[in-house]
């Protein structure tokens, strides 16, 4: 078997040709897979659920303006008021109407407090709309 020298910190020391080999395959497998798998929640295959999915969007990007007595004219805080506006929800995210948020998503700098939904929260709330199975379940 042919041998390599390889320099290891400082000391040159032989390095069978297969070992090579494997580290160049795993090298290329660390740069190309993650890219043809994408992230997980992509890969789901079954609908979102509210309490899974749609209901830590809603806290984090919703209910600083929709929850009981503050400007957003209804609260969505709990299962029911957003399982009976999912398709309003759908249709004004889509479109970028809500959040209200007016700085043009990749101008500029990151604003701090940036309440915009990525273009992934965007498909969990239509998906969540569009499987007609509206309900709470894991």
């Amino acid at each position: 078997m042919a041998k390599t020298l390889v320099s290891r910190g400082g000391w040159f020391m032989p390095k069978s040709t297969g070992l090579l080999r494997l580290e160049f395959v795993a090298w290329i497998a660390a740069c190309l897979l993650p890219p043809i798998l994408g992230d997980e929640p992509a890969r789901r295959k079954d609908p979102p659920t509210f309490t899974r999915d749609v209901a830590p969007i809603l806290q984090q990007k919703c209910q600083n303006c929709h929850r009981s007595y503050h400007i957003g004219p209804f609260a969505l805080e709990s299962f029911e008021p957003a399982r009976k506006r999912a398709s309003d929800i759908s249709l004004v995210v889509t479109e970028r109407q809500m959040p209200p948020w007016k700085p043009a998503p990749g101008v500029g700098p990151k604003l701090q407090h940036d309440q915009s939904l990525s273009p992934r929260e965007i498909a969990v709330l239509e998906a969540w709309s569009e499987a007609g199975r509206l309900t709470r379940q894991d």
